[in-house]
């Protein structure tokens, strides 16, 4: 977050809660911008029902951000202790690609939960994002 903050000329409200900032802050994931798969994600959810933001836009960001240098990928929730963060070339593999981009059987169990998963993986771009790369900036 402070690498946001630090580079930003719009406010950031941050979703996190004090305790996740902290985590970000002693893990050192405070120095990347934390992006998800999907236009939703739990983190997200939590604060707009804490009042901790009042409104989310997903922006859409290409693909091609997974070539930015120093750019990595989790297998669920970044400042979690046991998360492991690896290359984007090394994570690529681990991902469940398959829930991820293609539509399933969302009525079956075991798929709902690798959706469930896959919705706490997180890419990390080291300090910010390229404009460029954002495909949706909402006007305003």
């Amino acid at each position: 977050m402070r690498a946001i903050r630090q580079n930003c000329e719009i406010p950031v409200a941050p979703g996190g809660n004090a305790w996740s900032q902290d985590a970000d802050i002693s893990s050192g994931m405070d120095k990347y911008v934390h992006l998800c798969f999907f236009s939703e994600h739990p983190m997200e959810w939590l604060a707009r029902q804490d009042g901790r933001i009042a409104q989310s836009i997903f922006l859409r960001i290409s693909p091609s951000v997974l070539h930015v240098p120093g750019v990595l990928i989790t297998d669920g929730v970044a400042n979690k202790t046991t998360a492991i963060p690896k290359s984007a070339e090394e994570m690529i593999t681990e991902l469940d690609l398959k829930v991820i981009y293609t539509r399933t059987d969302w009525k079956d169990a075991a798929i709902q939960e690798r959706l469930k998963a896959a919705k706490l993986c997180e890419i990390l771009i080291p300090v910010s994002v390229p404009l460029s790369l954002i495909t949706n900036i909402p006007n305003g």
